[in-house]
């Protein structure tokens, strides 16, 4: 009888046969409705799967916003957090000490990176005006025992040149910081009493942080 072939394709001529019985025979929505019905039972789990990857895919995009939003909270939160509790020890606008670190002459040092800190004197060299007070003394003296005035002349105007170089050479003070690479001299002024402040402040500053 039609519609009880025994074979691989059984089912689907059953369908064909039970939907032709219902009425006159159309071919052409026969093979519509049997095309429609094998696609639909090939790929449901395809679509099962894809419906499954979009979703994950979906949820690891929020995952991923979610996570970009909490890191940046974080850092504004850590960033204000150092900036509150930045300890300023000395700040007269060209040099900073603060416990997280030492600005001068526009270098930052990481205060983290300083083991210790002295302050370094430097003495200039006084051969120079020296050697113009004697030659300037031994010409003058030559003049008196010769009677030349040109030659005391000479002589005492050499010695006033080298007593006002002398008066005008000074010391120079240096702030000295001992890193891990070695020591550096971080500041320099010819007056003493603003680099010992600078060298107080940075030692306060090394003993805040512990």
């Amino acid at each position: 009888m039609p519609g009880r072939r025994e074979d691989s394709a059984g089912k689907e001529v059953a369908i064909f046969h039970v939907v032709e019985q219902k009425g006159p025979r159309r071919p052409g929505k026969l093979v519509g409705v049997g095309l429609s019905w094998y696609l639909k039972v090939r790929y449901r789990e395809q679509a099962k799967s894809l419906g499954a990857v979009v979703t994950a895919l979906k949820n690891i995009d929020n995952s991923i916003r979610e996570i970009h939003d909490n890191v940046n909270l974080s850092k504004l939160y850590t960033t204000r957090d150092i900036a509150m509790e930045e300890q300023v020890f000395f700040d007269n606008g060209d040099v900073t000490v603060t416990n997280a670190r030492f600005i001068s002459s526009g270098q930052t040092y990481v205060m983290s990176n300083i083991t210790s800190v002295k302050s370094l004197v430097e003495d200039p060299s006084k051969t120079g005006p020296v050697v113009f007070i004697v030659i300037g003394g031994i010409m003058a003296l030559a003049g008196l025992g010769n009677a030349s005035f040109g030659a005391i002349l000479t002589g005492a105007i050499i010695v006033a040149i080298g007593i006002l170089w002398f008066k005008g050479l000074k010391s120079k003070f240096y702030v000295a910081l001992a890193t891990a690479s070695g020591e550096t001299r971080a500041l320099s002024s010819e007056d003493k009493s603003f680099i010992d402040t600078i060298v107080k402040a940075l030692n306060d500053a090394i003993v805040h942080r512990g």
